[in-house]
């Protein structure tokens, strides 16, 4: 059995082969350079916010919505997510959301489960996803782009507490 540690290293080890396979060269240097990593559950119809930091405040500029998932015995687990302007497929393999300086795929060490959710009468699917941004959310850098859940945004920033997406 693994340790926390050796599923950590071995999850990201996978995730740097994939990214020098799947980026292009610029992409991929992007992605090596990226300093934060996130993994979050998510479900169907699940909403992030993509933002920028600009001077004192965050400037929204895009969203990204959880709309499908897809899993096979070839090609593993994918989730289709949606941006204001484009759809497309997260696979295992690291790719850019949109023009952002976000990257995404689904781990390859995944944990999957299929539990009630906030109405008794409906089971939902939660599944990981990581996120990979230039830099960590919590010591923000002017003009950097960020991507957090929806409901996280709302609470750290109560100004855009009613923000739609």
């Amino acid at each position: 059995m693994t340790t926390p540690d050796q599923r950590l290293f071995i999850e990201r080890s996978l995730a740097s082969q994939s990214a020098d396979i799947s980026l292009s060269p610029s992409d991929s240097v992007l992605w090596h350079t990226a300093g934060f990593t996130a993994r979050t559950l998510c479900h169907y119809d699940k909403i992030f916010v993509v933002w920028r930091q600009f001077l004192d405040k965050p400037e929204v500029i895009d969203s990204i919505h959880v709309r499908d998932v897809d899993v096979t015995t070839k090609d593993g687990f994918a989730v289709c997510v949606e941006t204001d302007t484009d759809e497309q497929w997260i696979t295992h393999m690291p790719s850019r959301i949109g023009n952002h300086h976000i990257f995404c795929h689904v781990p390859y060490l995944t944990d999957i489960t299929y539990m009630p959710g906030p109405n008794p009468d409906k089971m939902v699917l939660r599944f990981p996803l990581v996120f990979k941004t230039a830099s960590n959310p919590r010591f923000l850098v002017e003009g950097h782009v960020y991507v957090s859940q929806l409901s996280e945004f709302r609470t750290t920033y109560p100004e855009h507490k009613d923000l739609k997406l």
